[in-house]
């Protein structure tokens, strides 16, 4: 249960890292209008790509501890 609660204590610190970071910045904007942050020179292809990329990072790590958890 400990390695839960470290996981999630990860997994919000890294969230509020990122939100207060310019990728984080960049993230509002893309998610507000994506016709106005790409004019404003922020690459929303690998912006998308990363942040997909880092969720199925952190489900997998997820997924892995609920696996061990039960002994799948």
């Amino acid at each position: 249960a400990y390695v839960a609660l470290g996981l999630v204590a990860a997994y919000y610190a890294a969230t509020r890292l990122i939100a207060g970071s310019k990728i984080g910045y960049s993230l509002v904007a893309f998610r507000e209008n994506d016709d106005a942050a790409r004019a404003l020179g922020i690459r929303t292809l690998p912006l998308r790509i990363g942040v997909f990329a880092l969720s199925a990072a952190m489900i997998s790590l997820c997924g892995t501890f609920h696996a061990q958890y039960y002994l799948y």
